[in-house]
């Protein structure tokens, strides 16, 4: 429960270009393009408060909503006449941010696959040595398969209680 939340990382990422942009003489993005970035932050938090699930009623990956919503926003920024253009690393740093941790989460999510995989393997205390390092492979990523359906249903379990506390 300890683990930072995305959107916070992103929001003080955001705060700290902000700062860094303020600090700069000469080249700087105006400063609308923060509190724009803020507003969409803000749409994907209520978004995945208020609905898990696309329209196609599959879960919604908060890496994949955030990416999304960032590239949307940058052609929004890059398409708005009214508003000078956010230079690209603006976005850049943002969507280089969401992809470290969409990374390290896979990264996590392998790494338990192999403890567990080899937790199984002692608990039961089974014989693999004729078994060579692709099949263990398969085992590892059908384990990590049916971990992430288990992951999705107990996140619409938890987004269902929540929104019956709510009301």
């Amino acid at each position: 429960m300890g683990k930072p939340n995305i959107l916070d990382l992103l929001k003080g990422t955001l705060q700290e270009l902000q700062s860094n942009n303020n600090n700069q003489g000469g080249s700087q993005a105006d400063p609308s393009i923060f509190d724009f970035l803020k507003d969409k932050l803000r749409d994907v938090d209520a978004k995945t408060q208020t609905n898990i699930q696309d329209k196609n009623g599959n879960n919604v990956g908060i890496f994949d909503v955030l990416l999304d919503k960032l590239n949307g926003a940058q052609k929004e920024n890059r398409d708005n006449p009214n508003v000078q253009t956010a230079p690209g690393n603006i976005f850049d740093m943002l969507k280089e941010k969401v992809n470290q941790q969409k990374t390290q989460a896979q990264n996590h999510n392998q790494q338990r696959a192999q403890d567990s995989i080899s937790d199984i393997i002692h608990q039961y205390n089974l014989d693999v040595r004729n078994l060579d390092r692709n099949t263990l492979q398969q085992i590892e990523n059908q384990y990590l398969k049916d971990n992430y359906n288990m992951d999705k249903k107990y996140a619409e379990y938890i987004h269902n209680l929540n929104s019956k506390q709510r009301r």
